[in-house]
C-alpha cells in the first residue's frame, strides 16, 4: 500500500500486480486521473 499516486505509479511500473485498488480522493492527485495515466501506458 501506498500513500500518494505518484508512489502508486512508480510501484505499478515496477510490476507484480494482478490488480489494482486504487482510492478516488489521494493527497496529491485525483484517483481517475491515476487510472487514466496507468491505461495510456503500453502493457
Amino acid at each position: 500500500m501506498v500513500p500518494t499516486a505518484r508512489e502508486a505509479l512508480t510501484a505499478i511500473r515496477g510490476g507484480g500486480y494482478a490488480a489494482v485498488l486504487v482510492d478516488l480522493q489521494l493527497p496529491d492527485a485525483d484517483g481517475v486521473g491515476l487510472i487514466r495515466a496507468l491505461r495510456s501506458q503500453p502493457s
